[in-house]
């Protein structure tokens, strides 16, 4: 869904670049104002945005692009996205987390350059032990990531926490304050995307890196 000043033509040129094969449709402004519950005195709204909506047409959860995290999906179920892109976010680029957390399916996206870095002698970012290309914590299961190039700052794709957090600033790795994150549930299939750093994850998934 775009909004103006966007068009066919850049519609078509969007497309085209990012090998988009997903229907886009236009809209001007109905649907954006009902979605983000936009007033005269609250007009302001996130966009790119993301929205999870089950088959009865009831919004799940939502996502914006300037969050700590890509995408964060905290106890919700049935997620399917496609041709996502998470760079540069500070606490990680996509997280799954929760038992609550299931029948998730991503594909042909894009997770780089994601994590803490030190713009001011002070690293940015949440304090935890989950920066990663990729997470899935605390018992999310039943997860399917096929087709993603993820490219994480520390580790690209990690099963639970590993009980360090890696220090911008000082390029080392500190001892987490606190037990490591629990790990995810069973059916975890990360086989088909190219990464070159894991942690948790046995056996090891299929890398399609070259």
């Amino acid at each position: 869904m775009v909004l103006p000043p966007d068009n066919q033509s850049t519609i078509a040129k969007y497309k085209a670049a990012n090998k988009v094969t997903a229907t886009v449709l236009c809209d001007m402004g109905q649907m954006t104002q009902s979605y983000f519950n936009a007033t005269p005195s609250n007009s302001h709204i996130d966009v790119p945005h993301l929205f999870v909506i089950d088959k009865l047409g009831m919004i799940r959860n939502d996502f914006t692009y300037d969050d700590g995290r890509g995408i964060y999906a905290l106890d919700s179920y049935n997620i399917s996205a496609q041709y996502t892109k998470t760079n540069a976010d500070d606490s990680g680029g996509i997280l799954l987390d929760g038992s609550g957390t299931y029948a998730v399916t991503l594909t042909n996206g894009i997770a780089s350059g994601n994590g803490p870095i030190c713009p001011m002698d002070a690293p940015t970012g949440d304090y935890v032990d989950t920066n990663a290309g990729i997470a899935v914590i605390n018992g999310a299961h039943d997860v399917n990531v096929k087709g993603y190039t993820i490219n994480g700052n520390v580790i690209d794709i990690m099963n639970g926490g590993n009980d360090l957090y890696y220090n911008p600033c000082t390029g080392l790795f500190d001892p987490f304050k606190g037990k490591a994150t629990p790990p995810g549930g069973g059916g975890l299939d990360f086989d088909g995307n190219c990464y070159h750093t894991e942690f948790g994850f046995f056996p090891l998934p299929a890398s399609s890196c070259p």
